[in-house]
Formats: structure tokens, C-alpha cells, sequence
């Protein structure tokens, strides 16, 4: 049954354009709340992506003062690390 024929049904006391007008109107309305109902979704994934994110930074904030410690502990070390990984060759 179309929307029109139903407010139309229901509503006998409207003329023809108020009911043609209240039929695009819940049509209307159905759409927008389609519209939110996928918005909400999007923000729902979105805040799992930043619940993700943030973990992600918590480990990489653990893992540098991991290697800030090994820094600190052996200097010597840490230059030699470094000097390999740059492709300079440890004197």
C-alpha cells in the first residue's frame, strides 16, 4: 500500500495536497532516520578505530621507554647499535 493511500486512510480529514504533502514528509522522515541509522554505525566503527589507535600508541610509548632505558643503561652499546643500523661501520 502506498504511503500516500495510507495517510490518506488514516487521516480522511485532509484534502488531497495536505495528504500527498504529510506522505512526502514521512517519507521524508524514513529516509533521514536511515540516514542516522548509518551515521551510527560509521561512529561506532570510527570509535573502535580509535580504541585501536589508542592502544597502538601505548605500545609505542612503551617500547620507547624500553629503548630509552637500554639507552641510558649502555651508552656505548646504543652508539654502536646505531652507527649498524645507519650503515656506518662500529670503530
Amino acid at each position: 500500500m502506498s504511503l500516500v493511500l495510507l495517510v490518506g486512510l488514516l487521516c480522511p480529514w485532509l484534502t488531497g495536497c495536505e495528504i500527498a504533502w504529510t506522505a512526502d514528509l514521512l517519507e521524508e522522515k524514513a529516509k533521514l532516520e536511515q540516514d542516522i541509522a548509518m551515521l551510527k554505525r560509521k561512529l561506532e566503527e570510527i570509535a573502535g578505530l580509535d580504541e585501536e589507535i589508542n592502544a597502538l600508541r601505548a605500545r609505542i610509548e612503551s617500547y620507547q621507554k624500553k629503548l630509552e632505558g637500554m639507552r641510558q643503561a649502555n651508552p656505548e652499546a646504543w652508539r654502536r647499535l646505531q652507527n649498524r643500523l645507519s650503515g656506518q661501520a662500529a670503530p
